[in-house]
C-alpha cells in the first residue's frame, strides 16, 4: 500500500475490503480500475469507477514499485511482468504502448495498466496436510482426496497442478514448499531446488525451508545445475508452458528427480491440446495431473494418473 499515491490509497481503503482478502490491484489509465479479492473461496472483482488515473499516475506507482530504479526492471517490462526485489513475492504486470522493431519488443514507452498480484500464504494443516503429502507421493485417491498412508516411504512423484489463472497455483506451490521443506514442521525436510523465475515462491517467511533458489535461469539450465551440483530430492517450478521449456524439462528429467510444477488450463483436455504438454504427457514426465480448485477452506483437488 505504501507504493500507492495518496488518492489511490484513499480509494482502495474506501472499498472496505480487508487487505488480507485482496489478491490483485488493477490500476488503469483512462479506464476503470478494480480490485480482485477472495470471498470464502470465490474470486470476486470490485470496480473502482471513482478512481480516475492518468498515464503519469501509473508511471509514479511503477517508479515506487521499482524503488526509483525502473531501468533495473527493463527486461521484465519487455516480457510484461516483474517482481520488485523489495516486495517479496509480489508480481507486477505492466501493459501499454510497446516500441517494437522488426517484430521484437525494445521498450515499453507508456504504461496504461498495472496488475499488482499480492502473495498470500495458505498453510495446509492436520488431515489436509496428510492428504497433500499423499497426493505428492502418488498414493491412491478417493473421489475427493488422496488417502494418506503412514507407512509410505517419503518419496515423491512428478506432479503437474493445473487451473485457470487466479486459482492460486503459485500460492499452492508456496504451501507445498512449506509442507515439504520447513525445518520447523518436518522432522526430515525435503531438499528442494526451486526454479523461481518470477521470484515469487520463496521470499518472506521461508527462512526455515531447506531450498536452493534458481532465479532468472533458463528452466533447463537451472534444473541441470541443480541436479548435478545440489542433489535435490525434488524440483519445483511455476507456470511452465512453452515448447522450449518442454524440451528443457525432457532433458532434465533424464536425471530422475521428481518435478512438481504448475500450468494454466481449465481441463485435462485443454491442457493436452497444447503441443508442449502433449509432448510431456507422451513421454510420461508427470505421474499425476491434478486439477486445482480454490475453496473457502483452502484448496481441493481432482487427481488423474498419467496413462
Amino acid at each position: 500500500m505504501h507504493c500507492m499515491t495518496e488518492p489511490i490509497r484513499r480509494e482502495l481503503i474506501g472499498c472496505g475490503i480487508p487487505w488480507e482478502q485482496i489478491t490483485e490491484i488493477r490500476l488503469r489509465a483512462g479506464t476503470c480500475s478494480a480490485l480482485t479479492y477472495d470471498a470464502h473461496g470465490q474470486t470476486r472483482r470490485k470496480p473502482i469507477p471513482a478512481l480516475s488515473l492518468s498515464e503519469e499516475d501509473l508511471r509514479t506507482v511503477l517508479c515506487r514499485l521499482c524503488a526509483g530504479a525502473v531501468h533495473a526492471y527493463d527486461e521484465g517490462l519487455l516480457r510484461g511482468y516483474f517482481s520488485p526485489q523489495q516486495l517479496g513475492g509480489v508480481r507486477v504486470g505492466a501493459a501499454g504502448r510497446m516500441l517494437c522493431t522488426g517484430g521484437k519488443p525494445e521498450r515499453l514507452q507508456t504504461v496504461t495498466s498495472l496488475c499488482i498480484r499480492l502473495p498470500h500464504n495458505v498453510r495446509v494443516s492436520g488431515a489436509a496436510d496428510l492428504a497433500l503429502l499423499a497426493l505428492l507421493r502418488g498414493q491412491p485417491t478417493t473421489d475427493s482426496a488422496p488417502v494418506p498412508s503412514e507407512d509410505a516411504a517419503p518419496q515423491l512423484c512428478s506432479t503437474l497442478f493445473y487451473a485457470p489463472p487466479g486459482c492460486g497455483k503459485t500460492t499452492l506451490l508456496r504451501c507445498i514448499i512449506k509442507t515439504l521443506c520447513s525445518a520447523k514442521t518436518a522432522e526430515s525436510p525435503f531438499c528442494a531446488a526451486v526454479l523461481d523465475n518470477g521470484e515469487e515462491l520463496c521470499n518472506d517467511g521461508f527462512s526455515d525451508c531447506t531450498v536452493d533458489r534458481f532465479c532468472g535461469y533458463p528452466r533447463g539450465l537451472g534444473m541441470e545445475i541443480a541436479t548435478r551440483a545440489f542433489a535435490p530430492q525434488v524440483l519445483i517450478c511455476d507456470e511452465i508452458g512453452s515448447d522450449s521449456e518442454a524440451e528443457e524439462i525432457l532433458r532434465a528429467q533424464a536425471c530422475g528427480v521428481p518435478l512438481i510444477a504448475t500450468a494454466h488450463a481449465d481441463s485435462m483436455e485443454m491442457l493436452l491440446r497444447r503441443p508442449c504438454f502433449r509432448r510431456l504427457y507422451d513421454h510420461g514426465v508427470f505421474s499425476r495431473y491434478v486439477r486445482l480448485y480454490r475453496t473457502s477452506s483452502g484448496f481441493s483437488f481432482r487427481c488423474e494418473a498419467a496413462v
